[in-house]
């Protein structure tokens, strides 16, 4: 129970687990179980302590349905507790469930873009390579591409496409 909620006071202590739901969780959603169920807790301390002080004076056959007894007892409360935790978490991983499909909806149209681009470069690379087999001046990057040795070893960025002979 310490783990739980620390001491018997009204909030739960400081690093206790249910002070650590209470801080993760989000909006009504979540807050809303988690602090009935830190109410359930009080409330099952409370019924401790009164069956624990029945058991204490000799009072066993009072202090059995408050432990165990179909109304009121601990085990309502804990019943209780647990329920609104299940109902905090759900809502919690609900949450994670959309967030995840958003992130996952904004990334869908990346790969297509991707593609579009390797597409579009691929038919660049190509259209300059057809313009200058047929003779096209064609200005801006570098003549051979990439592995061609005259440009590599720093030859000229771009060069006039060669004159053709004209028949007389």
């Amino acid at each position: 129970m310490k783990e739980l909620v620390g001491s018997e006071t009204a909030d739960p202590a400081k690093g206790t687990l249910l002070d650590r739901a209470r801080s993760l969780a989000d909006g009504s959603g979540g807050r809303e179980p988690v602090a009935k169920a830190i109410e359930a807790v009080h409330e099952w301390q409370q019924r401790h302590a009164e069956a624990r002080a029945a058991d204490d004076s000799g009072y066993y056959d009072q202090a059995l349905p408050k432990v165990i007894g179909e109304k009121d007892s601990t085990g309502e409360y804990f019943d209780r507790v647990d329920t609104e935790l299940r109902r905090a978490l759900a809502h919690e991983q609900d949450d994670f469930r959309h967030s995840a499909d958003d992130g996952r909806g904004a990334l869908t149209g990346l790969a297509a873009g991707a593609a579009v681009l390797a597409v579009l470069g691929g038919g660049g690379r190509g259209a300059r390579h057809r313009a200058q087999a047929v003779g096209v001046p064609v200005s801006g990057g570098r003549q051979g591409g990439a592995g061609d040795a005259k440009a590599d070893a720093g030859g000229p960025q771009w060069r006039a496409p060669r004159r053709r002979p004209c028949a007389r």
